[in-house]
């Protein structure tokens, strides 16, 4: 699995996290219903998302093989 998954496993369990928020904001229709509040929630998310890869990319080191 590591050459499928390669990266910090912090990196993928962010990701899923993130990505387990936004698709459970669409199975309650949020995107149909509040359209505005699932655009401000996707920003929030993916900022924060971008700011934790940025913020630990120096602190941990990927080694390719």
């Amino acid at each position: 699995m590591k050459n499928i998954f390669k990266g910090p496993k912090t990196f993928w369990i962010v990701l899923f996290i993130s990505g387990l928020i936004i698709f459970s904001l669409g199975l309650k229709h949020l995107h149909v219903s509040y359209f505005n509040l699932f655009i401000i929630i996707v920003f929030i998310v993916s900022a924060l998302l971008l700011f934790f890869i940025l913020k630990s990319k120096n602190k941990i080191k990927i080694h390719d093989k």
